[in-house]
């Protein structure tokens, strides 16, 4: 770390005190004498250049200005980078080019580990929560952030936390909220893990009466979190009957506080230009749990029940014009779930029984995906393009991504048999194993690009990504994509106590940013469910280019 501080007058050069340098540098001032105009601020503003070149030090084109203090990210290993700073005050008096300092970061204590080796599985101690632990087989740091049972005592013993599906983010956009899932009861199921507080509360409370308009588990309220970037702590909801809300996360002085309000967005049954009189026996708008908007939360593709059960639709709403852009009825086929693009390029509706389709986002224009979509995600390929990934069940079983602008398909070089005998191709038919490996795929968000997200659960660690995370490259099996390996989720499928559903799969979710992700494990069988955060390098996508 590189701390700079203000010693004398603004016309002076700085003593600049050289700490330590390591992945980040930080600059801050602290200001001992008044300018020489008499006025009480002695700086307005100031402005630092950093070089790989010391010659090019006195050149302050390049500087940035600041005014308390900056951060800068310098990530090269074992490269010398070379500091300067000047500054200004109202008067203005501005101050000559300070003393150079330079320094050599260090050898990256991080290296990525790339290709299908087996490891052994691990047997680290599982961590109490909020401690931290490095994986030994790839180097990436992995923290707890729940004890269940600590909080929420009432929850039955033998069920945890855990990550509900990953074809959506559970991290709020400024990365201090995650939400995950539990096996309480009603609204309460859902908790919010504060991690700067280190503190649980319940997600937004809705009023009963709108709650009970679905009951059962058609209750689930399909949180999500608001990703304009403008309300980090604003959580958006629906599937409360036919009305769309949001409602604010609050933790006043560190301690959970669930808002006793919810603000109302839209009511659909309002609209009866798009469904005429059925508007009034609109009964539901929801995803059936699994979808999502686009990742600046703008458009939505939702199912529209009737209370009567029959006819229903499938609209794309408009947050940011409040319109519906596009209705699709639906001829009574059985929908597993809707979703929509990352990037906001298409609506997707998953059928169990035919193919699944990418339309417009005016419900025209659609692309077959493929039937058996439930296990799949999100990916962006090298040119910014939506790809989806998904366990694919068309006239066999592997994993494949479809770009839903093209309708271009490629298949990656990891499935079932994959593990067993790489030589059986992609059919998990021609597997001779009685082992069960599922998969679940992220939701990756379109600035990563060129790399698919999997977790991979499993009856035992035979095979070389069992209970892992990894990331594969996006690019056809005969190109020989590479694997990077993440981190090992500690789990074993099929080992009870089970997860809050009853399931022992580690679920995955990934943040917007790609720099963490959540997951839930058992550890190794011997604990409930418990949600553990993985920090990846910044930028690794960029890194791996």
């Amino acid at each position: 770390m590189v701390r700079v501080v203000r010693r004398n007058k603004v016309k002076s050069n700085y003593y600049v005190s050289l700490l330590a340098l390591i992945s980040q540098v930080f600059l801050s001032f602290s200001c001992g004498v008044a300018g020489e105009n008499g006025l009480s601020n002695v700086r307005s503003s100031s402005v630092i250049r950093d070089s790989k070149a010391p010659a090019a030090i006195d050149d302050l084109t390049a500087m940035n200005p600041f005014e308390n203090s900056i951060e800068l990210e310098r990530t090269a290993p074992e490269t010398t980078y070379y500091f300067a700073i000047k500054t200004d005050d109202e008067a203005p008096n501005i101050s000559n080019l300070s003393n150079v300092v330079a320094e050599t970061t260090n050898t990256s204590a991080f290296s990525y580990v790339m290709g299908t080796e087996h490891f052994d599985q691990s047997n680290i101690p599982q961590p109490a929560q909020w401690e931290s632990y490095i994986d030994p087989n790839t180097g990436i740091s992995i923290r707890r952030i729940t004890d269940i049972h600590k909080d929420y005592p009432q929850i039955p013993a033998q069920y945890g936390a855990t990550i509900d599906y990953p074809r959506k983010s559970r991290s709020s956009s400024d990365g201090r909220y995650v939400l995950v899932y539990t096996a309480d009861t009603g609204s309460n199921r859902y908790k919010i893990v504060d991690l700067q507080t280190h503190t649980i509360g319940d997600a937004p409370h809705i009023s009963s009466s709108i709650y009970d308009r679905n009951g059962g588990q058609d209750a689930q309220p399909e949180y999500r979190w608001d990703y304009t970037g403008k309300h980090p702590n604003r959580m958006i909801y629906y599937r409360y009957g036919w009305e769309f809300y949001y409602g604010e996360v609050d933790y006043p002085d560190g301690q959970a506080n669930s808002p006793t309000y919810n603000i109302l967005i839209h009511n659909f049954r309002n609209d009866t230009a798009i469904f005429g009189k059925s508007a009034a026996g609109i009964q539901n708008v929801y995803t059936d749990t699994e979808g999502d908007s686009d990742g600046e939360s703008r458009y939505w593709c939702w199912q529209v029940r009737l209370s009567s059960g029959g006819r229903r639709w499938v609209i794309v709403y408009d947050k940011k014009t409040d319109k519906i852009t596009g209705k699709l009825e639906n001829n009574n086929e059985s929908i597993n779930f809707t979703d929509m693009a990352p990037d906001g390029s298409k609506a997707f509706v998953s059928y169990n029984y035919v193919d699944t389709k990418a339309f417009d986002l005016d419900m025209t224009n659609p692309i077959n995906i493929c039937a058996g979509s439930a296990h799949s995600g999100w990916a962006f390929n090298l040119d910014g393009i939506a790809e989806f990934v998904q366990i694919n069940n068309c006239g066999g079983d592997y994993v494949r991504f479809k770009n839903v602008i093209t309708g271009h398909t490629d298949y990656l070089p990891f499935h079932q048999c994959y593990f067993a005998n790489a030589s059986n191709g992609y059919l998990w038919n021609s597997c001779s194993t009685s082992e069960y490996l599922g998969h679940h795929i992220a939701r990756v968000y379109p600035n990563i690009r060129g790399w698919a997200i999997f977790s991979i659960y499993d009856e035992a660690n035979n095979y070389w990504g069992s209970n892992q995370i990894i990331a594969v490259e996006l690019k056809n099996a005969t190109d020989n994509p590479r694997v990077w390996r993440i981190a090992s989720t500690q789990n074993f499928r099929g080992v009870n106590p089970p997860g809050p559903g009853g399931s022992t799969a580690p679920e995955i979710a990934l943040s917007k940013d790609g720099t963490k992700i959540y997951f839930g494990s058992n550890w190794r069988g011997t604990d409930n469910f418990e949600v553990s955060e993985a920090t990846l390098p910044n930028n690794w996508w960029l890194d791996l280019q």
